[in-house]
């Protein structure tokens, strides 16, 4: 085995120290080979063309400016869904986009807690959210924002929504009055 790595090695070294011939074609293009041609003259001192990367430091663009004070959020408000709309959706998928005056803070550590019926979620780094598999019934929305550390630095009026669902006991005609009944 030693010997089979050490013939491939070999083999592999002679052809990084092969030579280089040039000679000019008929039509006086010059032309490159590892395989001397009538006319051709090995080229020498052929080194290959390295590149040496700077030293590593911390960039002009990322280094930390330094932060101004913060005056807090002048506006946090729920957009969608607007306060008592009825939202009609049979899977209980329920869209939800956060309003910020000023943008969240996401370099101060920011996030947006919403809280569902009174039971908050963990923090994002976001302004929509979707809530999957909501129960029919009336729900309630608040958005808190959050520092770093998790103390609330802004809070959003409640906003209330009645989700629907259509029943599976009523006829076409009574789910959609634009279908004919059979």
């Amino acid at each position: 085995m030693r010997m089979l790595i050490l013939c491939c090695l070999l083999v592999i070294t002679s052809m990084a120290h092969a030579a280089v011939y040039k000679w000019t074609d008929a039509e006086g293009n010059v032309q490159f080979s590892d395989k001397p041609q009538p006319g051709a003259e090995e080229v020498k001192g052929l080194k290959l063309q390295t590149y040496e990367a700077p030293p590593v430091g911390e960039s002009e663009s990322l280094k930390e400016a330094p932060q101004e004070e913060f005056a807090g959020y002048k506006k946090v408000e729920i957009l969608a869904p607007a306060n008592d709309e009825t939202i009609w959706d049979n899977i209980g998928t329920v869209s939800v986009k956060v309003g910020l005056a000023p943008d969240l803070q996401v370099a101060r550590g920011h996030k947006v807690v919403l809280s569902v019926d009174g039971n908050p979620s963990e923090g994002a780094a976001a302004t929509a959210f979707t809530l999957p598999n909501m129960e029919r019934g009336t729900h309630s929305l608040q958005v808190t924002v959050v520092d770093e550390g998790g103390a609330a630095l802004s809070t959003s009026p409640t906003v209330t929504f009645h989700l629907k669902k259509h029943s599976v006991l009523l006829g076409p005609s009574l789910r959609d009055p634009s279908l004919p009944d059979n």
